[in-house]
């Protein structure tokens, strides 16, 4: 099982990251011994794809000792509907992770190093975040762009306008606050950068 060590500790909230180096059957009998329902498959064409999607059942199972029913709402945000907990999802080619937590909304992003996200910094980066971001850090960018994916899976509300709606404070690669304008509550939130592997991620955690 090519979980990774991780030494990311969040209160009331579990992590399990999975580096994606099997071949679909491994992770096909994987999930069948695990009792781990695998009939989503035929919905899905690309085989990366069904790969990421048999790793974080896989995941799941890992934190939840195979009790869960995972399902996804009509805006596409998972649901664990036989446990009282939120859940978020991410994948990038090669690795898979969530986060589950009991008591809190919460969202999680991963990339791959080295993607470059600064010809779209002017779409999801609001005019604070442009100036205290340069425009040739590349890693800075990419970071950012993981914490605003992050938070638009923490909040329930729709039509997420990224630069508009979500605000990070002081950006860098410590943990740091957001918030949010979309909803009236104007929710805050902790954003917990992190690397891994050779990934970069954030996770968003209402406070």
């Amino acid at each position: 099982m090519p979980v990774i060590n991780h030494n990311i500790e969040l209160k009331d909230i579990k992590l399990a990251f999975w580096l994606i180096t099997e071949t679909e059957q491994s992770l096909i009998d994987a999930c069948i011994s695990n009792n781990i329902d695998i009939t989503f498959l035929s919905k899905f064409k690309c085989e990366e794809h069904r790969k990421e999607k048999l790793a974080v059942r896989l995941l799941i199972a890992s934190i939840t000792n195979g009790n869960f029913n995972l399902s996804y709402t009509q805006q596409g945000a998972p649901i664990l509907e036989n446990l009282n907990s939120a859940i978020s999802i991410t994948h990038a080619t090669g690795i898979a992770a969530i986060a589950i937590s009991s008591n809190k909304n919460i969202g999680i992003d991963i990339e791959k190093n080295g993607r470059n996200t600064i010809k779209l910094r002017y779409k999801f980066l609001n005019s604070n975040e442009l100036e205290s971001i340069a425009e040739t850090d590349i890693g800075t960018n990419l970071s950012a762009w993981t914490a605003k994916e992050a938070l638009f899976k923490a909040i329930p509300e729709n039509e997420i306008d990224f630069a508009k709606h979500l605000h990070l404070i002081d950006p860098s690669d410590k943990q740091y606050d957001a918030y949010e304008t979309r909803s009236e509550q104007q929710r805050q939130y902790n954003i917990v950068p992190f690397n891994i592997s050779n990934y970069t991620g954030s996770i968003a955690i209402e406070k």
